[in-house]
């Protein structure tokens, strides 16, 4: 369900980072702030970088899931979600 918020007020998206995104954000899971709802995903990925500038550097690459879904970056995003970063591994 998309939920709408009045001019001028602001909403919170829970953001859950794993790989390099936990260490940069600061831990596993940040409440972002977002101008208004419905936003999309872009959306909370833009206030995610204002508040957290050196994400943006990972961000172009990073897989994002609302639960187990993968979703483009203009898929909405309401307050019930959780938006779910996945940046790519690389090991050996």
């Amino acid at each position: 369900m998309t939920h709408s918020t009045p001019a001028g007020e602001t909403t919170t998206v829970r953001v859950q980072c794993f790989g390099v995104l936990q260490k940069v954000c600061g831990g596993a899971e940040r409440a972002v702030p977002v101008a208004a709802l419905p936003a999309s995903v872009a959306d909370v990925l833009d206030a995610l970088v204002r508040e957290v500038p050196e994400a943006g550097e990972y961000l172009d690459t990073t897989a994002c899931a609302i639960g187990d879904t993968l979703v483009h970056r203009a898929t909405p995003v309401s307050a019930d979600d959780t938006l779910v970063l996945l940046p790519p591994v690389s090991g050996g």
